[in-house]
């Protein structure tokens, strides 16, 4: 995470899904380990999946993950009636969206997280979406749907060459950015 930081100019954000583990019965939150990087917590958004997988009898079901919107910051901040005009005023910090099912990847998200937290973050002004964990390419396809460009890393050759090709296909998605689109009410704007 401090690698990435380094990377990234003042004012630039990273989002970073995760969710609480539990080590011998003892949950730990990934502000722990959050905190120990040079990140700074803008905000802590829940995504509700609506369902679990993991079906355990000493605790309640886990139906949650987190997403952080982390910083880095710069030495102009936004004052309250500014940040009161952007589009994230508009939103809430809990996300009921349902986990994607048709995936082979252990650990995929559903497109729309990607989409709305780059159409969030990005105006007109395309910028540059990076994807250390690409997994099966989620985020890499959001970007491409908007017009961004992106950089996505992952270790599993077998992996890439499947991202490969759904990035190759990435237009079959378009109707998910559309219905993201009405929800930021963004349609005097151009996201080609």
């Amino acid at each position: 995470m401090n690698e990435i930081y380094r990377i990234t100019k003042p004012g630039g954000s990273i989002f970073y899904n995760h969710r609480c583990r539990w080590v011998n019965g003892v949950m730990i939150h990934p502000m722990e380990w959050l905190d120990k990087t040079d990140w700074k917590p803008r905000q802590e958004i829940i995504w509700d999946r609506s369902i679990t997988g993991q079906l355990r009898c000493w605790r309640f079901y886990t139906i949650d993950e987190r997403i952080y919107w982390l910083y880095k910051p710069t030495s102009t901040l936004l004052t309250t009636g500014e940040e009161m005009k952007s589009k994230h005023a508009k939103m809430s910090s809990i996300w009921r969206i349902p986990p994607e099912r048709n995936n082979e990847h252990p650990a995929p998200f559903p497109l729309v997280l990607p989409l709305r937290i780059i159409l969030s973050m990005l105006d007109e002004e395309k910028g540059l979406v990076l994807d250390p964990y690409m997994g099966s390419g989620t985020t890499a396809v959001a970007a491409k749907l908007l017009g961004s460009d992106y950089v996505g890393i992952d270790i599993s050759e077998k992996y890439v060459k499947k991202i490969q090709d759904r990035i190759d296909k990435f237009e079959t998605e378009r109707n998910i950015l559309d219905e993201e689109k009405k929800l930021h009410e963004l349609s005097g704007k151009t996201y080609a």
